[in-house]
């Protein structure tokens, strides 16, 4: 079992590194937002190193809308029937599920490598190891959970015009009401209490943690939290593939 859920989840990291030119234009991307566009809001913004608070959001940021792609990458499989392909190979169904969220997610944590190491460093701090091993654990929960949720739209829904409706939505609410890119403080008064159910923010909150750049006073309130939704995504995610699979 183990060694089929490897392979099935061997072959969702070869494509991250087939892509070159594709992840490339994504880092100089990333780097012209961290190092050009945070740093000018950085001069505007004196009481708060916000350079250092940006590449760190970025890192959660990246990490979400990275989860997604699989959901786009399903509907294209089962678009050019490959989806049908892999499940005609020797693996149960729990095998497949599986091997395609251990995939994703070590792909995404992969890709999202570097921009840890970006705001690591731009931290500025001194590095608390153990805290750092613990933020880095709750990130790779959490994609766990969100990539269990992106497989199991991208193999209910056959159309990327509707995956991208559905997730747009989707980041609409969680990025924008979250606190990737400001504090909690500069949060409008009449949103502030939705960011507080936001499980960005808390990701955010405790990979802050992670580099020593803030102390949330609800932390163990955030660990609960992330702990929940990533389980409840996943178990809910497990059932409703294996549902959609059976009836189709």
């Amino acid at each position: 079992m183990i060694k089929k859920i490897f392979y099935i989840a061997l072959r969702d990291l070869k494509l991250l590194f087939s892509n070159k030119v594709y992840v490339l234009t994504q880092y100089l991307g990333y780097f012209v937002l961290i190092f050009i566009y945070s740093s000018i809001l950085n001069l505007l913004i004196p009481f708060l190193n916000y350079t250092a608070f940006y590449s760190s959001g970025m890192v959660v940021l990246t990490l979400w809308t990275s989860s997604m792609v699989i959901a786009h990458r399903l509907s294209g499989e089962h678009n050019t029937h490959v989806f049908e392909y892999l499940l005609s190979l020797p693996v149960s169904r729990t095998e497949y599920l599986l091997g395609r969220t251990i995939g994703t997610s070590v792909t995404v944590f992969v890709y999202v490598g570097p921009i840890i190491l970006i705001s690591v460093i731009l931290s500025g701090t001194t590095l608390n190891v153990p805290n750092m091993l613990i933020a880095l654990g709750f990130l790779y929960l959490f994609v766990l959970g969100a990539t269990g949720f992106a497989i199991v739209l991208g193999s209910a829904i056959h159309s990327a015009q509707k995956i991208d409706i559905i997730i747009g939505t989707i980041d609409a609410f969680l990025i924008k009401i979250s606190t990737i890119y400001y504090p909690q403080f500069a949060i409008p008064l009449w949103i502030r209490p939705a960011s507080y159910f936001n499980p960005l923010s808390h990701l955010a909150s405790i990979y802050r943690w992670g580099l020593g750049l803030e102390m949330p006073l609800f932390l163990f309130s955030s660990f609960l939290f992330i702990s929940a939704i990533s389980i409840i995504l996943f178990i809910v995610s497990y059932k409703a593939f294996k549902s959609r699979i059976q009836a189709s």
